[in-house]
């Protein structure tokens, strides 16, 4: 950044151009506020540090044209940082009268003017521009808070009373960005208006700063009631009401972003169920053709060794294809409705016994057992809160998974533990198939992560499952382990609060 230093002193021009050349920034040098004035157009810096006592024009003067037509209006509005030995609340309020940004006290600690340079120039980037309403009864007020926040590049309108706010709430509501205003006024009261503002008008997320001469506790307390985002004690010093300001802007551009952030997400997240509806529509109508053409012609008894192989293998790809429409249907049901799953007491023994029954058909060809072992426990201590067809969900995925990486003639088990000490029912798969390698075990439940296999019979996977199981366990205020080692098993945990 090209900083002008305008000082009268050699020796200050010197300290200051030492500690902004260590900082990166570029330096350029005037010895009065005449010759600064002079120098502007040509130098074109980007911030001025500006002494105030000069001979000559002094630095409140010289801020003063350079704000109101003494330099070309493309420098009018610079950040500027006062520099003065004379440093009062008098001389702060006459330098933010003038035009400046920021004020230093000489003598300064070393670093101390670079960080009053970065927070000029993020005031001055970050919240010009936007607009504060500033409410009091008293025109003296309104203009010195007028003048201390147009210094930082804001717009201001006033009001004189409660009921003037209100009407200008109303014309310039989408410009508004905050609202000052006093306690006690005539007409309409700081609560009154702070009531209006967030129940009629329905403005809950405009900042609103109090300014009372009343600290009391019981005051503060009923300001906060009424709806205030933050209170300024009288007589406040214009660099709070700057500070407490930006701070106020800032998050409330934050939250309108992340606002505007969500809502473009929900609508993303539409659109992409619509699409998914869509796809599964257009695709699964042609693909029940396939296979049921596919099923029609393995009944042929005339075809050739050569053809039936080559026909299961349409089969087989159909039949790959409808389960992984199924899988982002399902993983798009499961992140639109995650919010909706109504969490009753379920007795999970049974539910599992049923997942068991219904893929005995999958276990069977390739003879693996399937158990149940529930430790002994009564129905009554294996009873969770859950949904019950999301649990079913949950458990049919784990149970095939273990299936289809388990080798023929094995067993899979589905274990129950209680731990009473930490209020936990931990349900475990367990197989001793294939494993999973350790460096896939971390991506299982990422759905950017590819960790699909190949099942012991060749059975494939796209490896959308376990995404969809994590996303159910979420739901259920549960939580998920993974242990496995290749050529040696899995172990996935399901541990319920209980």
């Amino acid at each position: 950044m090209k900083i002008l230093v305008v000082d009268d002193s050699s020796t200050t021009r010197s300290r200051i151009r030492k500690e902004l050349l260590a900082s990166g920034h570029e330096v350029v040098e005037a010895a009065s506020g005449d010759e600064a004035l002079e120098k502007i157009p040509e130098l074109e810096p980007e911030l001025i540090t500006l002494d105030v006592d000069m001979p000559g024009l002094d630095g409140y003067e010289t801020c003063y044209r350079i704000r109101n037509g003494g330099v070309p209006k493309a420098f009018s509005e610079l950040p500027i940082i006062f520099i003065t030995a004379n440093d009062t609340i008098q001389s702060r309020q006459k330098g933010y009268q003038a035009g400046g940004n920021e004020y230093m006290s000489k003598p300064f600690l070393p670093g101390e003017l670079s960080m009053a340079i970065e927070r000029a120039q993020k005031a001055h980037d970050g919240i010009r521009g936007h607009t504060v309403l500033v409410v009091d009864d008293s025109s003296s007020i309104r203009s010195l808070l007028t003048i201390g926040l147009r210094a930082k590049g804001l717009n201001v309108i006033g009001a004189s009373n409660g009921k003037a706010a209100i009407e200008a709430l109303k014309k310039e509501a989408d410009k508004i960005d905050l609202v000052i205003t006093d306690y006690l006024m005539p007409e309409m009261d700081g609560d009154e208006l702070c009531h209006k503002i967030r129940n009629e008008l329905g403005y809950r997320d405009l900042p609103i700063i109090f300014l009372s001469s009343l600290g009391e506790k019981d005051h503060i307390l009923k300001m906060f009631r009424a709806g205030a985002s933050d209170f300024i004690v009288k007589p406040f010093s214009l660099d709070e009401v700057q500070a407490r300001a930006a701070v106020h802007i800032n998050s409330k551009i934050l939250g309108d972003q992340l606002r505007s952030n969500v809502s473009e997400l929900k609508r993303a997240h539409t659109m992409k169920d619509k699409f998914l509806s869509i796809c599964s529509h257009d695709l699964r109508a042609p693909l029940a053709g396939i296979q049921g053409f596919a099923d029609l012609m393995l009944f042929d008894e005339e075809l050739s060794e050569e053809n039936l192989e080559y026909l299961q293998h349409i089969k087989s790809s159909a039949d790959f294809l409808n389960s992984i429409i199924g899988d982002l249907l399902e993983l798009g049901r499961v992140q639109s409705d995650g919010s909706s799953l109504e969490l009753k007491p379920v007795q999970l023994a049974s539910q599992i016994e049923s997942c068991i029954s219904n893929l005995q058909h999958m276990a069977s060809p390739k003879k693996i057992r399937l158990t149940l072992d529930t430790a002994g426990e009564t129905d009554q201590r294996l009873t969770v809160a859950g949904d019950k067809n999301a649990l079913k969900r949950i458990f049919n995925n784990l149970i095939s998974n273990s299936i289809k990486f388990s080798h023929p003639g094995s067993e899979v088990g589905v274990k129950f533990t209680r731990n009473d000490s930490t209020k936990k029912l931990h349900v475990s798969v367990i197989d001793a198939g294939i494993g999973i390698p350790e460096d896939k075990i971390d991506g299982l439940f990422d759905p950017s992560a590819r960790t699909s296999q190949v099942g012991t019979s060749g059975e494939q996977s796209f490896g959308l499952g376990m995404v969809i199981v994590k996303q159910l366990i979420d739901q259920h205020r549960a939580e998920v382990s993974v242990k496995s080692k290749k050529d040696v098993g899995t172990t996935v945990t399901v541990s319920f609060p209980c």
